[in-house]
């Protein structure tokens, strides 16, 4: 999935990069991981899609510990994004279903799901329990 991402962001002149170690056993699905990181990056190309910001860019970064996996996606992004209860307000109408999606899988597993803005880089952190 990620390499669908790699060439969407080619076409676009996004820099992506990546830096991921998960285990092939962890505890949720391949469906749900598949799921975090298909939202969380079709939020980040659309993000840098609609900017006109000259370095354009996503990176991804997964680790785990013996525990826990730690996933942490950064973006650029042109405009504030507008947050409601810690989750970004989804500016399409019908809008948000992914992030809700995130968070429960990530509740499901006793994790965290967080997202910030630091002025001009959108950073999604997800924090699950793999055994």
């Amino acid at each position: 999935m990620l390499r669908l991402y790699e060439r969407r962001t080619e076409k676009s002149r996004i820099s992506f990069a990546v830096n991921t170690d998960i285990p092939e056993q962890v505890a949720l699905t391949a469906s749900e991981l598949g799921t975090m990181f298909s939202n969380i990056l079709e939020n980040a190309c659309e993000a840098c899609e609609k900017s006109d910001y000259p370095e354009r860019f996503i990176t991804v970064s997964a680790e785990t510990d013996e525990q826990m996996l730690k996933i942490e996606i950064r973006n650029s992004v042109a405009d504030l994004v507008a947050f409601k209860n810690g989750m970004p307000v989804s500016a399409k109408e019908g809008g948000g279903t992914g992030t809700k999606s995130m968070a429960y899988i990530a509740n499901k597993y006793g994790g965290m799901l967080r997202f910030r803005q630091n002025e001009n880089e959108f950073i999604t952190q997800i924090i699950l329990a793999i055994k």
